[in-house]
């Protein structure tokens, strides 16, 4: 694991990207339209932002105004003093790498209108302890919360049909969670995996999920209750992996 990260890091030092567009009160933007901008980065060094940053829903530039819509990729990349991030109504998209290896951000809410997050978006971000996903997003992209280390509680929306590999690898203090009724494959490796100190995992489906033996490698299946709807008992008693749980309760 130690030395993923490490190239991880390595690999955004080394990396040629374009500069921003546009510099208002010191946030970074690229136009992406005709009236849209994403939130940027300032220069391949990242580590852009401090403190408490409030993205404003619109800026105004030459003239023109556009609507921030998006935060785009390796945007707080290494921030290392970052505490904290509002987020306006108006964005509907978290690019790649988003708010990587952020170390100290401890707050962060997701406003409704996100419909997308990308892979790695909050991964290192080992000082976020809680964290809800909005409704309208429909896929958790591979290694979102990689070692995300205090993430206590994640709250998933209704309408999530697919977690990515390794999503929440290494999230060590990762005590309960639920599934929602239509995530209905698990095949995805190791979601969970050295989440030892998970307590729960809530399934909402009638119907057992696919799932890979990987994704609960690392969980201590006798502490660990696997709560299920009523009537289903039987069902996931009946099915590998599933069955392995040492305690099965219909909710």
């Amino acid at each position: 694991m130690k030395r993923t990260t490490i190239m991880l890091i390595l690999s955004f030092k080394i990396l040629t990207v374009l500069a921003f567009d546009i510099e208002i009160d010191d946030k970074y933007y690229n136009i992406i339209g005709e009236d849209r901008v994403e939130l940027t980065f300032k220069d391949t060094l990242y580590n852009s932002y401090e403190k408490d940053v409030i993205i404003p829903s619109s800026v105004s530039y030459n003239g023109n105004e556009y609507k921030v819509v998006k935060i785009g990729e390796f945007s707080f990349a290494l921030s290392k003093n970052l505490y904290s991030v509002e987020i306006p109504e108006s964005v509907t998209a978290i690019g790649n790498s988003a708010f990587f290896n952020c170390e100290n951000l401890t707050s962060i809410i997701l406003p409704d209108s996100v419909e997308i997050i990308s892979k790695y978006a909050f991964a290192l971000c080992k000082n976020i302890s809680a964290i809800s996903i909005p409704s309208k997003v429909k896929n958790i992209d591979e290694a979102t919360f990689l070692a995300c280390e205090n993430l206590e509680s994640v709250e998933l929306p209704e309408e999530l049909n697919n977690i990515g590999s390794i999503a929440f690898l290494n999230c060590h203090k990762l005590k309960s969670i639920t599934l929602p009724r239509k995530l209905d494959n698990l095949g995805a490796c190791a979601i969970f995996t050295n989440c030892k100190n998970l307590e729960s995992i809530k399934v909402l489906s009638e119907r057992p999920p696919i799932i890979n033996p990987m994704l609960i490698e690392d969980i201590n299946l006798k502490r660990c209750k696997l709560l299920v709807p009523v009537g289903t008992k039987k069902f996931y008693e009946e099915v590998d992996t599933w069955k392995n749980f040492g305690s099965i309760e219909e909710f």
